[in-house]
């Protein structure tokens, strides 16, 4: 059946950047086949059995820390959408509904697949929405912005400091205690965010410890010390704003908070209890000033080279958007984040059990 997939992958290939919101080409058709074959990925292949035609295919991935990622549904041009979708939710929902060893499924729908948002809550999905947020440092304004925020926002309090990743462990490597409080940190500062949703490591501090490792390891983009930022207090990381390096021209802040212990309400703010990367003392515009800061002083000291810098927060998320456009950054492009937990797959829907139903006739894994 995979070797059909290669001239759907190719087609999909063909526009991913374009049309489905990838940042960078694909995978090469071998190397997603040895994932498939090595159960890295599964996935399932839509097929008319009438005309003996393939429709689209759906990708996924079972992370270790419980999650199912989709990583892609693509479906032909001309394909009657809700059908297709009808027909390869319920099968891919009923092949997971077997397995033991998933909490939630996580879907980011990029690009035209923000289309299937109307649909996937019929199947028990919850979408969530996610704004990209982009500062053009090759902008006129970017530096007269930065200097004003810089000489403007008042010092932090005596008691906190601010230093990079690579300053604060400069003679060693992180020891287990330190990495331990930070990964409490984290999860103090995401496991009631709508992240923790679809990505039960922000749970538990094990769990932030596998995401922390990943981000380490660079599976996500390379992870550089030197420009992300920590918030210390009594010698202890209270806060984080970790930045990656995605491509050669382009820096990603990929988590920013500061623990609530830290923080107080806001004067005069929505006190919107799911906006937790700032709020008052200023932590976490500060955090986030002085990785800019420091960002922009590299480069003008030509010490590395980027054009932009990007970071991702939830479309209802007022003070973190807030705090980004106080900076000069502009709301690029938004997405639907669904979600679905495994106690909502398993109740009834419309009446019926989700997964009593034999399986669709022309879906096939």
């Amino acid at each position: 059946m995979w070797p059909r997939l290669k001239p759907l992958w190719e087609g999909f290939c063909s526009c991913a950047i374009s049309q489905y919101g990838w940042h960078e080409a694909p995978l090469p058709f071998n190397v997603v086949t040895t994932a498939i074959q090595q159960g890295f990925l599964q996935g399932l292949l839509l097929t008319d059995t009438a005309e003996g035609k393939d429709w689209g295919f759906l990708l996924y991935g079972i992370e270790p820390h419980g999650s199912i990622e989709v990583n892609i549904l693509a479906l032909q041009e001309g394909v009657e959408p809700k059908a297709a979708l009808d027909i390869i939710f319920r099968q891919f929902l009923t092949d997971v509904a077997q397995r033991d060893d998933w909490e939630t499924i996580s879907y980011a729908l990029l690009g035209k697949q923000s289309e299937y948002v109307l649909t996937a809550p019929w199947y028990g999905f919850k979408p969530v929405g996610q704004c990209i947020v982009e500062l053009d440092l090759m902008g006129e304004l970017t530096l007269p912005v930065l200097q004003h925020q810089h000489e403007t926002l008042p010092p932090l309090a005596c008691d906190f400091s601010v230093m990079s990743w690579q300053e604060f462990f400069s003679t060693r490597q992180p020891s287990e205690e330190a990495l331990t409080a930070l990964c409490n940190t984290i999860v103090a500062c995401f496991s009631t965010e709508v992240d923790a949703l679809w990505d039960p490591r922000f749970k538990t501090a094990s769990g932030a410890r596998l995401a922390l490792d990943s981000m380490l390891r660079g599976d996500m983009g390379a992870f550089r010390p030197e420009w992300s930022t920590l918030l210390i207090k009594d010698n202890q990381t209270v806060g984080f704003c970790f930045v990656l390096h995605t491509d050669a021209m382009t820096a990603n802040i990929a988590l920013i908070g500061v623990h609530p212990s830290a923080r107080k309400p806001e004067p005069n703010s929505f006190n919107d209890s799911s906006s937790s990367t700032v709020r008052s003392l200023g932590l976490g515009t500060q955090l986030l000033r002085h990785t800019l800061v420091r960002l922009m002083k590299g480069i003008g000291q030509g010490q590395w080279l980027l054009a932009k810098i990007t970071a991702t927060t939830g479309t209802d998320n007022v003070t973190s958007l807030r705090m980004y456009r106080r900076f000069g950054f502009t709301e690029q492009t938004w997405y639907p984040h669904l979600y679905l937990t495994r106690q909502t797959a398993q109740k009834s829907y419309f009446g019926k059990p989700m997964f009593s139903e034999q399986a669709p006739v022309g879906c096939c894994p």
